[in-house]
């Protein structure tokens, strides 16, 4: 974790896209990449909460 920081948040790795970026990219897809530990960010999970919530 500590290195993949350090080297993300350098200038020079900024912008360079991951191999699934320039992939998907290529093929016309969008990538969009989610926080793994905060579900109330990430949009599906707000749905699945919702349809549980929802009467039958």
């Amino acid at each position: 974790c500590c290195l993949w920081c350090i080297l993300y948040n350098r200038s020079d790795f900024v912008n360079v896209e991951s191999l699934l970026e320039h992939s998907c990219k290529v093929k016309g897809f969008t990538v969009m990449f989610l926080p793994t530990f905060h579900c109330e960010l990430n949009f599906i999970e707000q749905c699945w909460g919702m349809s549980y919530s929802a009467p039958c």
